[in-house]
């Protein structure tokens, strides 16, 4: 038998060399997780099975587009609404649906609808006032649950090509408006013509 073999051969059976001898001792084996992990072999780093797991997804189907935040909405115990603009320039396409993401902090648990209303509103289709500009859509519509985190699709249309402003009052029934105006938001949307 060569020298490396033997070698190997006591390294895999735990045997070591000292002042004494052979004897046995801890196992060594060289590991791919640094000097700590001796012994244990080859282990998937925590990452790496979080990224695999992430971009399969569990069964490859479930993973839902990833849709930009628009408004953080926060519900203070007292059920007092405050709303704050989180992107930085929200952008839209002329005549098309786009979808934006809402984060509701539902801290006194309330369970009536939430409202968004917006001056920028069409009132029909064939509305021509130059101020009105915007269809939107919340999705699911109604109720909230009452967890203290909810998240909502909020779906804008525009008519209008261009950087167009619009000002959106969230709101979770009568009384819900915060002091001071800030359940308004002011948005500055940057609208692509249609291609």
């Amino acid at each position: 038998m060569n020298p490396e073999a033997m070698e190997r051969r006591r390294t895999m059976f735990g045997f070591r060399e000292g002042a004494a001898g052979l004897r046995r001792g801890p196992r060594i084996v060289p590991s791919r997780q640094g000097p700590s992990r001796r012994g244990r072999g080859f282990r998937w780093p925590v990452l790496a099975v979080a990224v695999l797991l992430g971009a399969v997804g569990v069964s490859g189907r479930d993973a839902e587009p990833a849709r930009p935040r628009l408004v953080e909405v926060n519900i203070s115990p007292e059920g007092r609404v405050k709303a704050s603009a989180v992107a930085a320039r929200p952008e839209l396409v002329q005549g098309g649906w786009t979808e934006f993401e809402i984060v509701i902090q539902n801290t006194a648990g309330l369970t009536t609808p939430l409202g968004i209303e917006c001056a920028q509103l069409l009132r029909s289709d064939d509305d021509a006032a130059r101020d009105r500009w915007l269809k939107l859509e919340v999705v699911p519509s109604g109720a909230l649950t009452g967890a203290a985190e909810e998240k909502r699709v909020l779906r804008l249309w525009s008519r209008d090509a261009g950087r167009r402003a619009a000002v959106f009052n969230v709101n979770a029934g009568q009384g819900s408006q915060d002091l001071g105006f800030r359940s308004d938001v002011l948005l500055t949307f940057v609208v692509a013509p249609r291609a």
